[in-house]
């Protein structure tokens, strides 16, 4: 029990530490370098599934169980594909951010480039520590990725003015992505590294893992991209400060999400797949039902604090912005107890091996939030952001229900 304790608590203590930081920013860094924050963190958010291609997602399985002498070997392969893949695409990482933001600098551009490599690795790390049954170290080098940068960044600008400047968030941010990579090369320091150096690369091996996961690859790339993407549009269509007031918003979305995706989802998916297996039908739906109760009764409650609580202390920051859009605000916490009504029924999906359904309305989500934010953020200004969440929340919903309700259909017409 106090293990599981430590790793919820190391997470909880990770997203309270990064609502921090936005509390902080919000109040100290001006509207545009928020906003150049939330570029950052959205190409950064971005890079790990596109350039890193979710090879873990098969790798982690091969490793489970391997002697040090054959785990060295995987991982070392693994290591190698990702450094080669971000090596070969960083040249297109550099003419992607240059052609979407050319005005945040060369300097932030070099720390946003670096940032994506060493994300992917250190995330690469964390999945194969889970795999190789250690999810508290798992969880602790998120904490050290993550986290644990966050204070002296807060207290060096309290200290001194001269500090309230993203390029030091960067810079710390960055310190503790090392942190974490290197608490990772500590810990493999016994593993025979050197007997992988007169083994080949197989590259064979390598084709058949990516042939089996490109379809999770463009699932995940699609799921990113639909998040992010009103960044950038509202980047293109309105400024700078306007993406500066929706990062600030969407980390307290986000926040909802991931509280209740480590609070009930993370405990209840097990108990979903072992009943799934058990072919236990009946109950099931009855687990998805009340998990869906309790989702979206603690997504409301979180909602009406945070839709509440944000525009006063937008005043108390001296933001007015954020009470004179809170209306954005409310639309993005509708849609995020939209999405958070039939996220058990994704979870139903995946204990049921309904790979497509998932990926399918992650491919669907994206376009959805791509031609919808097109639209209305030209028409309706920034509040068009507001009506293309909740209409993409609905619209993703209906397939999550579809995909659901299908599923139930066929299972009876076999029995």
């Amino acid at each position: 029990m106090a293990p599981k304790l430590f790793n919820v608590s190391l997470r909880m203590g990770s997203l309270a530490i990064k609502m921090l930081l936005m509390l902080y920013m919000g109040r100290y860094l001006g509207l545009y370098e928020l906003g150049t924050y939330g570029l950052i963190a959205a190409y950064v958010a971005l890079s790990i599934p596109l350039f890193g291609m979710r090879l873990e997602y098969t790798i982690s399985r091969e490793i489970v169980g391997l002697p040090p002498s054959e785990l060295v070997i995987k991982l070392r392969d693994e290591f190698l594909f990702y450094i080669f893949n971000y090596m070969f695409l960083i040249v297109g990482c550099l003419l992607w951010v240059l052609l979407l933001s050319p005005d945040l600098g060369l300097k932030i551009i070099f720390f946003t480039v670096i940032l994506c490599i060493l994300e992917g690795l250190s995330t690469l790390a964390c999945s194969n520590f889970v795999a190789l049954g250690r999810p508290i170290l798992s969880n602790f080098i998120f904490f050290l990725r993550s986290s644990i940068w966050v204070i002296p960044a807060i207290a060096l600008g309290l200290y001194d003015p001269s500090f309230r400047t993203v390029e030091t968030i960067i810079v710390l941010w960055l310190s503790g992505v090392i942190l974490s990579l290197l608490m990772t090369a500590y810990v493999w320091r016994e593993l025979p590294w050197r007997e992988t150096l007169s083994i080949p690369f197989d590259t064979r091996l390598l084709y058949l893992n990516l042939k089996k996961i490109y379809p999770l690859w463009i699932s995940e790339i699609s799921m990113v991209a639909a998040i992010n993407i009103n960044r950038f549009v509202v980047e293109y269509y309105l400024d700078r400060e306007f993406v500066g007031i929706i990062s600030f918003y969407g980390a307290f979305t986000v926040a909802i999400s991931s509280l209740l995706a480590s609070g009930i989802f993370a405990f209840a998916l097990p108990k979903m797949i072992t009943l799934q297996k058990e072919k236990a039908f009946t109950e099931l739906i009855v687990l998805t039902k009340s998990i869906t109760v309790h989702a979206i009764i603690s997504a409301i409650m979180l909602s009406l604090v945070i839709g509440i609580a944000i525009p006063i202390l937008g005043d108390f920051m001296e933001r007015p912005e954020f009470r004179e859009h809170a209306l954005v605000l409310w639309l993005m916490l509708i849609a995020t107890c939209l999405t958070l009504l039939t996220a058990s029924l994704q979870h139903l999906s995946y204990a049921r091996h309904q790979d497509w359904a998932i990926w399918g309305g992650n491919y669907i989500l994206l376009v959805l939030s791509a031609t919808l934010n097109i639209m209305m953020v030209p028409i309706f200004g920034f509040v068009g952001v507001g009506y293309s969440a909740v209409l993409c929340a609905i619209i993703h919903g209906v397939w999550r229900v579809y995909s659901a309700f299908t599923y139930h259909h066929k299972s009876n017409k076999h029995q």
